[in-house]
């Protein structure tokens, strides 16, 4: 994060808002006094160089989504132009300013390019003004969290993990090493965080292996390789190999727990809001169930804000780190921290004091993790122990420290995945509080400092029911796989259904359906399950009835014998097969969950075809349901 803590940069500040002259007509909240730190945390000489507040050729466009005769009419007397569509009328305020679109709109925003010699602010008094828009914003610049320097070089890079604790200090504070003998019994998976930062090290060597395919929203025609090295150090904090006999060991021990790597940062560590917007909703789009995020800026994007809250929609559990300039949060925002949804995490060190330099604020600090270094300006290391910083990955399959709240949340993104692959039924706000409510606060430092404490996660993983109870109160605990082996009976037509398929009493999958889902759109449902098949177990009812509050998807539950594949077909009325799903299911405790989207499917009747395989054979189910818009 760009450094904010001092006056004469708040006077810059004021001072471009002022020659900005737009905050009263986009709306934007005037900004409120700025604050001094905390006494007890003010540190003499926090001051680091300026850096830009946003990008110097570009602006971010949120154009009117309906266009109207005013708006038809508004434009005509404004650019000159009689436009009769919402495209042209976009492509006619463009060549009217000289601007450029770049991309494709994202949450209603669209990213545009300046003609040469036209300052942002110029440009952003013309198009709040225009018919076609309503609003407007800078592409706001965002930045690593600045690592803290550490040069203690009593450790040595850890040969094994296990054997080399003083210098994975960080993981016996969080209670990690506790935990750790927990990870044989998660047989759930994967659980995906994304890495949202400068990249990863594709071929490190302590990675590699913990490593799926990513995305460069910077150059999406590029793997999104790290150039940097601070997504690196993140990403091996939150999944670096362990127990290898080389090197370190990510706070998500668990081999089931894997990194997206997704570059939204460039080789200083800086990067636009439009980039990390996109690099979040890829992320969510892709699989991504929690989000870690080590970066950060003063200014509130209304992009970055709709990219976030679209993650948490999609189920994805948003951490950030707190900033590392030592200044109150309620007076001196950081986002995407302070977006809603979003964990907000502060850094301690070896002794669980919260370091100077993290930011804090009463109400904005979720909790904590270690960060570590705690050193003055002076350089004097002081009386609350020097820890070396944390130790993880870096570029070239190396390891090394750093120190800092953007080494905190990658800890608490990794926690958070624990919790996913123990139950991954948990919603975001059940991890939530599963979080603080085992953190710890031994040194009982304020909340504004640590928020709820510092994370426990061997207390997170023990406070959890027998993996075997169904989300909904139609499925039993105890249930045993035979138990519903007459279900397919009432799997029937009704009188919704359309004439164009033949009422029988026992509409399911044709037993000619093969696992590379070859079914055509001719196939008659007429074919029965087996006996000998174990038949799957669904928490909803016969007759399922979607979209609910809250809910855009039908969750099956199935017992499995190890590992299965799963493969789910929705067919309509007229037998043509429009939604597969075909996936390694998540399971814990021989319980296993999976997701269909009902999202893309119109309102009507549908038939729903599950098959299960795993060491048991194949086991077949079919339902009926209806989508109601």
């Amino acid at each position: 994060m760009y450094p904010i803590g001092c006056s004469g940069l708040k006077h810059r500040a004021v001072r471009l808002l002022q020659v900005l002259g737009i905050s009263a007509c986009l709306g934007w909240a005037v900004l409120p006094a700025w604050g001094s730190p905390d006494p007890a945390k003010e540190t003499a000489g926090q001051v680091a160089s300026e850096r830009h507040l946003y990008h110097p050729g570009e602006i971010l466009v949120k154009f009117k989504p309906v266009f109207t005769t005013a708006t038809q009419g508004g434009l005509k007397n404004q650019i000159g132009v009689q436009v009769s569509t919402r495209a042209e009328a976009l492509s006619g305020v463009h060549a009217f300013f000289k601007t450029q679109p770049v991309g494709m709109e994202r949450f209603g925003w669209q990213r545009v390019q300046l003609p040469e010699g036209k300052s942002v602010a110029q440009a952003l008094s013309e198009f709040v003004g225009n018919a076609a828009v309503e609003a407007a914003e800078p592409n706001y610049l965002r930045h690593v969290h600045d690592a803290i320097s550490t040069t203690y070089a009593a450790y040595a890079a850890p040969n094994d993990l296990l054997y080399q604790a003083e210098v994975l200090w960080w993981f016996n504070r969080i209670h990690a090493d506790q935990a750790f003998s927990q990870a044989n019994y998660f047989t759930a998976g994967p659980v995906v965080v994304a890495v949202v930062d400068t990249g990863v090290d594709l071929t490190h060597t302590d990675l590699s292996s913990r490593l799926i395919p990513g995305y460069n929203a910077i150059t999406p025609t590029s793997p999104p390789q790290d150039d940097d090295g601070h997504g690196t150090h993140t990403a091996g904090l939150v999944a670096a190999a362990g127990n290898n006999s080389q090197g370190t060991l990510g706070a998500a021990f668990s081999d089931k727990v894997v990194v997206m790597p997704v570059k939204v940062l460039d080789y200083q560590g800086n990067g636009t809001s439009a980039n990390i917007a996109a690099g979040i909703q890829w992320a969510a789009d892709h699989g991504a169930r929690v989000i870690s995020m080590s970066f950060g800026g003063s200014n509130n994007s209304s992009l970055e804000s709709s990219a976030c809250d679209y993650a948490y929609a999609h189920g994805c559990v948003l951490v950030a780190s707190a900033g590392n300039n030592s200044l109150n949060l309620i007076t001196n925002p950081v986002y995407p921290a302070l977006y809603n949804h979003v964990i907000c995490v502060a850094a301690t060190n070896s002794q669980d004091y919260a370091t100077y330099y993290s930011n804090y604020g009463l109400g904005k600090i979720t909790l904590s993790a270690p960060g570590g270094y705690d050193q003055n300006v002076s350089g004097n290391v002081t009386t609350r122990g020097n820890d070396g910083g944390v130790y993880s990955t870096i570029l070239g399959s190396a390891f090394g420290p750093k120190s800092g709240t953007s080494m905190a949340a990658p800890q608490v993104s990794a926690a958070a995945a624990l919790l996913l692959l123990q139950n991954p039924l948990r919603t975001q706000s059940e991890v939530l509080a599963l979080l603080t409510s085992h953190c710890e606060n031994p040194q009982a430092q304020p909340a504004s400092w640590v928020g709820a404490g510092r994370i426990n996660v061997a207390a997170s993983l023990s406070d959890f029911q027998t993996p075997t109870i169904s989300p909904t109160a139609t499925s039993s605990p105890t249930i045993t796989p035979t138990a519903t082996i007459t279900q397919t009976a009432t799997v029937s037509p009704t009188a919704t259904i359309s004439p164009s398929i033949t009422p029988t009493p026992t509409i399911t999958q044709t037993a000619t359906i093969s696992p590379t889902s070859t079914c055509t759109p001719t196939m008659t449902p007429t074919a029965t399950p087996s006996a000998t098949y174990t038949p799957l177990v669904l928490s909803a009812g016969e007759l399922l009835v979607y979209p609910q509050p809250g809910r855009d998807h039908v969750r099956l539950a199935f017992r499995l014998a190890g590992f299965g594949r799963l493969t789910a077909e929705v067919y309509n009325v007229r037998g043509e097969r429009v939604l597969t799903l075909s996936e390694t299911p998540y399971c814990n405790g021989g319980v296993a969950y999976a997701d269909v989207s009902t999202s893309r499917l119109a309102a009507g009747i549908y038939f729903l075809l599950v098959r299960v395989a795993d060491e048991n054979g194949e086991r077949r189910l079919s339902k009926r349901m209806a989508i109601i818009r």
